[in-house]
Formats: C-alpha cells, structure tokens, sequence
C-alpha cells in the first residue's frame, strides 16, 4: 500500500523502455495494477486475455510468479503458458513488501515454440492469434534478460530510497472504495473482490473494518441503498430498473431491504 509520485515514476519508466525495449508495470503490495509504460498491451496479449480461459491461465501464471518473488524476496524471470517471457521484481521497505515491478511481453529470438502453442490455442479456443502478432513483440535473449532484470531491481530499490514510491495505507481504502463505487451494479461478492484485490477474506473483512466501520458485504449494502436513494430522487427509473442498476435484480428482495433500511418503501421515499 504506497502512495506515487506520478509524473517522477513516469520519467523512470519512460527510460527503462527506451533502453530496452521492455512494457514494465508497477503493483502495489496486493498486486493491484497501479500504472505501467507505455499503456495497453501488445497485441498478441490483448488477443490472449480476449479469451477468459486463457486470461486465467495468464493470471495463474503471474501469480507463480507473484507468489515466487514472495517465497525468495529477489526477482523472478519466467515464461507464460504460451512461452512468452516476463519477469518480476519485489519493491521492499526494510521488510516490508510494498510493491511489486514487471515487464514483459518479450519473445525469444526463435519464436517457433510460441507459434506451435499459439496454434493449438486457436484450434481449442477459437482465437486469432497470428505469426504477424508474434514477430510484433519485442525479441531478446536470455543474457538481456538478466540485464534487464538487474535494471528493473535498481529502480525498485530508486523508487523507495528516492520517495518517489511511500508507505500510504489509506491508498487501498481509496482504491476499495472506487472500486465498489464502479461495480454496484455488478458482481461485488467477497469472491470478487478478494480475487480482483488479491488479498483473503479475512484481511478484506479487516480493512473494511477499519476503514468503513462494518463488514465489506455490509458496506457494498449501505452503498446500493445510497445510490438507489440518488436514482429515486433524481429520475423516472423504475424500482424494478433501480434495483438491477445497483446489483439487486431481486424485486422483492430490493424493496425488502429499501424498507428495513430505510423505514419506508421506494416509492414512499421517492414521493418524500
């Protein structure tokens, strides 16, 4: 949990990728996604994580590697499931972990493999995943790798000691909160949320605590009943549309819970 300088963090990126060649990302200790250069993903990955399946696939990978970098505190270099190369490496404040850095997104210099896999992929998953958009990624040998590896462990260890990157715990307060914000009317089940915040239930329950003052399913409650009292008072929706706007698709149940929380059903509120 850190808070960023952005425009600094930024400048150190822009130069990693200049020298290398290298798309390097930035997580924060939860391995939530904080920023990356350049933005978007080259477009054999963009076709891969098209496909649910195979997005899980890259996730599970990640997570190894994730979960590698962890076990030996130094980087990791790995190949994904189709044999593309990404490498991590741990951001730690004394002993504590406060983020994570990545690139990626890299092809050996004889790509033959990932083409034969890119193949059986799109013969089971019906993807389009080309020889054109392999030759596209940016090729390097291992040696450059390990070069590389070094020079994203030196701007892990600027990025603390310059303070460009500080310990801020109210970050991933602000970060849960958007994200409920964002998804109400979607799936916000401690499933989702402990998957997409890679923390377990038991630290998300806490940080809800502390931060809200109630549990995580409490609080994604009072935000549905909130942003349904803004639709009823400034629009023509219907309950029924209410309901399914705030992830409620339960007539009853909505009108239910509208009621023991707010003493009166949506309609009399709505009239005032």
């Amino acid at each position: 949990m850190f808070s960023i300088s952005m425009d600094k963090i930024e400048r150190v990126f822009r130069d990693f990728y200049n020298v290398t060649r290298f798309k390097i990302v930035l997580f924060n200790a939860e391995r939530r996604v904080i920023t990356s250069y350049p933005t978007g993903m080259c477009r054999f990955c963009r076709e891969v994580r098209g496909c649910s399946a195979l997005a899980e696939e890259c996730r599970r990978c990640d997570e190894r590697g994730f979960d590698m970098c962890d076990q030996t505190r130094q980087p990791y270099i790995y190949q994904c499931h189709l044999g593309v190369f990404e490498a991590i490496a741990p951001i730690y404040a004394g002993d504590m972990n406060a983020g994570y850095l990545m690139f990626g997104q890299i092809r050996p210099g004889d790509a033959t493999e990932i083409k034969k896999a890119a193949a059986r992929v799109n013969a089971k998953h019906g993807t389009c995943l080309t020889d054109e958009m392999i030759d596209e990624m940016t090729e390097a040998d291992e040696a450059f790798i390990g070069s590389a590896v070094n020079m994203m462990t030196m701007c892990a260890s600027y990025l603390y000691t310059a303070e460009i990157i500080r310990d801020n715990p109210n970050v991933l307060v602000y970060q849960l909160k958007e994200y409920v914000r964002a998804h109400l009317g979607g799936d916000l089940s401690l499933e989702a949320i402990c998957r997409d915040f890679y923390i377990s239930r038991s630290k998300l329950y806490h940080l809800s605590r502390e931060a809200f003052g109630m549990g995580i399913t409490q609080y994604v409650r009072a935000e549905r009943i909130r942003e349904a009292k803004r639709l009823l008072r400034g629009g023509d929706l219907s309950v029924s549309e209410i309901a399914r706007a705030v992830g409620i698709p339960d007539d009853n149940y909505f009108i239910r819970l509208f009621r023991a929380t707010e003493g009166m059903t949506p309609l009399r509120y709505r009239k005032g």
